[in-house]
């Protein structure tokens, strides 16, 4: 478990400092390496949640479906730069996300995805999400 959130962790945090600009292009084209656009607002993440979630038994396609169709909500949200669904097993699930301040993290837990997500929880999961809040210490 430990090594799947330092993984996420690693992931978000590349995403966020606008790393992933300079990874080689295994395809042979010439495309640029300049930052995407969204950089800039990604570089400054300071913080994030990691949500655990655990289907019931016979709801895991209902969870993945609730989490593939939570994309939208979270592209709406102008607070959350960095916003991941993963399954990492057959009933085993999480939220990854990355923020800029506490107050837009604050947003987020009080947004449409987390209400939808209590909301759905009884029918959806084994046992209650667990909610883990950090915060970047060092960042290369």
């Amino acid at each position: 478990m430990r090594t799947i959130k330092v993984f996420l962790l690693t992931a978000a945090l590349v995403v966020a400092t606008g790393a992933t600009s300079a990874m080689a292009d295994t395809t042979g084209s010439s495309k640029s390496t300049q930052p995407h656009p969204k950089m800039e607002t990604m570089k400054m993440t300071h913080m994030g949640l990691f949500v655990r979630l655990d289907a019931k038994p016979g709801k895991e396609a209902a969870l993945e479906k609730f989490l593939k169709d939570a994309l939208p909500l979270a592209q709406a949200e102008t607070g959350t730069p960095v916003w991941y669904a993963v399954k990492f097993g057959p009933s085993s699930f999480a939220i990854f996300d990355a923020f800029q301040n506490d107050g837009d993290r604050t947003a987020h837990l009080n947004g449409p995805i987390a209400a939808a997500l209590m909301q759905n929880a009884d029918e959806l999961l084994a046992t209650p999400p667990v909610i883990e809040r950090w915060d970047v210490l060092a960042v290369k």
